[in-house]
């Protein structure tokens, strides 16, 4: 193991990959204190958690589950549709130790902190804007060998989503850095981009990832408007599906959430909205907003990995 000492000792700590994380207690129950205090919630450097400990790598490969049909007396099977299943994150350390009693400590401090009954929050350095919410599925730390003072060993960590994702849109307009340009391959010639809709026509750009749709529970998609004025529609072009509404209450400001249409005081005002489903997909949306001053597109963009 002398060759990997060597070798962090040899390289600039900004050419090596980090893990960023965040343990989140809510984890416990249905409470998720990261999505209630993502605006403050900060993840932290694995390696200060436990300085003796290195991050060399991931491994994740994508799941996808597809459906099909079969009729009797017919040849093949008809696809009806495919969704992401849960997927295993590998995460490859290293960690040295003085002594076989200083590697007992350590390993009961990583292998406390790793197997608590909490979520984690994590990214990694080369696209740090892209975050995935995982739970410990294993974490083996058997040494073979005490005449040595390194160990190699792997934590696994199930996504339960199956897809990456990043903070809604609004936070990060507000935190913008122009490195997730690249994180978000966006188009060619913009420097601070803007998910807001004004009257008529707007065009919306979503990360190449994956399709968001208002109809799925465990995706974050919502629209607010502003100065509502009896009757609002926002039609998206590209996918063909709209969001409307039309009645007394449908004035000032209003936000669907999934497809939960709200007014400002917070209350549900669905006999008002007409809508069954309203996507976004990746690349530029043709959106179109009517009976409104104004709106925003306040979403998450999802990807099927980091």
């Amino acid at each position: 193991m002398a060759g990997l000492a060597d070798l962090f000792g040899h390289m600039n700590d900004n050419e090596r990959l980090h893990l960023a994380i965040y343990r989140d207690w809510g984890g416990l129950n249905s409470h998720n204190s990261w999505w209630d205090n993502h605006d403050t919630a900060q993840m932290v450097d694995i390696e200060s958690l436990f300085p003796d400990l290195r991050f060399l790598d991931y491994e994740i490969n994508p799941v996808i589950n597809n459906s099909f049909t079969n009729d009797a007396g017919i040849d093949g099977s008809s696809w009806q549709y495919n969704s992401a299943g849960q997927s295993t994150l590998t995460l490859h350390f290293w960690l040295h130790f003085d002594s076989y009693y200083d590697f007992l400590d350590k390993k009961r401090d990583i292998q406390n902190y790793f197997t608590s009954k909490a979520a984690f929050e994590l990214s990694f350095s080369n696209h740090d804007i892209i975050h995935a919410r995982c739970y410990t599925s294993k974490c083996d730390m058997t040494l073979k060998d005490q005449g040595t003072h390194d160990l190699l060993f792997d934590v696994e960590m199930i996504n339960a989503l199956g897809l990456w994702f990043t903070n809604k849109t609004s936070l990060l307009q507000k935190r913008w850095k122009s490195s997730w340009l690249y994180d978000l391959h966006m188009a060619v010639g913009v420097s601070h981009p803007d998910w807001s809709l004004k009257p008529g026509s707007n065009n919306i750009y979503i990360p190449e990832g994956v399709r968001i749709q208002m109809t799925n529970p465990n995706m974050e998609l919502g629209i607010k408007i502003y100065g509502a004025s009896g009757s609002v529609s926002i039609n998206n072009e590209t996918t063909g599906t709209e969001l409307s509404a039309k009645g007394d209450g449908v004035n000032g400001n209003l936000t669907w959430y999934n497809l939960n249409l709200k007014n400002s005081a917070g209350e549900p005002i669905n006999q008002y909205s007409n809508s069954r489903d309203f996507w976004l997909d990746p690349g530029v949306n043709k959106i179109t907003l009517t009976g409104a001053a104004g709106g925003y597109v306040d979403t998450r963009f999802f990807f099927a990995a980091p």
